[in-house]
């Protein structure tokens, strides 16, 4: 089951561990650690979101990932499921109603 972690990163007045030196490569570090195969960021609204996209056969797990982030950062994190078709990663099937009909001229 993929998913993706989204976390609202707090500001550094509302969690001291932001502020310190190092901050973004301890926190991708956290997130390699855990398993995540893709780390990216995004700021939106004056709030800096960090993302995680990761693997997880066992639902489980969504709590041992979870954790150690909201100890250390006291945010909640949260998981979205993949929405995207697999296309980055293999073929894609479309349903039914996406496909286009088969061509009546064959040589084309």
């Amino acid at each position: 089951m993929r998913l993706l972690l989204k976390l609202p990163v707090p500001t550094a007045a509302e969690n001291a561990a932001v502020g310190q030196p190092g901050f973004s490569e301890k926190l991708n570090g956290l997130f390699r650690e855990l398993g995540a195969q893709a780390i990216f960021s995004r700021r939106s609204e004056e709030r800096l979101f960090a993302y995680a996209l990761f693997d997880i056969p066992d639902p489980s797990r969504i709590f041992a990932i979870a954790e150690p982030i909201s100890r250390w950062l006291k945010v909640k994190p949260e998981f979205l499921h993949e929405t995207v078709g697999r296309s980055y990663f293999g073929d894609v099937t479309l349903p039914e109603r996406h496909r286009k009909p088969p061509s009546a001229d064959p040589e084309s």
